[in-house]
């Protein structure tokens, strides 16, 4: 669980609201086999974009806690960290890691 402040920013303007699009649609779209690209114009693309509530939040305070399986026998603690561990994925490795290092067994 964490508890999160900060000041969130509108995003008006159709210039700032297209390049978060791109932005996001970047990130999230690069695993695809064939990604999807905002490629809007015209009449279409004002109104598309009017649709869209943009905003940013800047982050000034996080509090939180870790949540890695310390309420599971030892035994489970082992197993889920070996098999995030084993994974390609970069975020699963990161968390075996802190497992690992935490000492949590």
């Amino acid at each position: 669980m964490a508890h999160v402040r900060g000041k969130p920013i509108l995003i008006e303007d159709e210039g700032g609201l297209e390049a978060l699009l791109e932005r996001l649609t970047h990130i999230h779209e690069a695993q695809m086999s064939e990604p999807w690209k905002p490629n809007l114009s015209g009449e279409r693309r004002s109104r598309l974009l009017s649709m869209i509530v943009g905003f940013e939040i800047e982050i000034t305070d996080i509090r939180a806690k870790f949540k890695l399986s310390q309420n599971r026998p030892v035994e489970d603690q082992r197993r889920v960290s070996q098999e995030l561990g084993g994974s390609t994925n970069q975020t699963a490795s990161a968390i075996a890691e802190l497992m690992q290092g935490n000492g949590l067994f």
